[in-house]
């Protein structure tokens, strides 16, 4: 499966909160549609984006360099919103 903005919005809640858990109860989605979201993104780009350990997540060298370009991927289109609508 391609992945698509909410894969995106699901691994950079779960990187700011460092949990599956807790990001899904951010997210309003269960715990294994995050576990999806995640594992999509790693299918697509080929490398692991998180290491996953009883206490909660981190991020891989791949999954820091995947959240930066999200992050400002997600800065731009929100500044493009707010541009379209002045």
């Amino acid at each position: 499966m391609r992945p698509n903005l909410r894969h995106l919005q699901v691994f950079r809640e779960t990187a700011r909160l460092r949990s599956v858990s807790a990001a899904a109860r951010s997210a309003h989605v269960s715990q294994p549609a995050v576990t999806q979201a995640i594992t999509s993104l790693e299918k697509f780009f080929g490398v692991p984006l998180l290491v996953r350990r009883s206490t909660g997540v981190s991020l891989t060298q791949a999954g820091e360099a995947c959240l930066h370009r999200v992050e400002r991927s997600f800065a731009q289109l929100r500044d493009a919103l707010a541009e379209a609508t002045r």
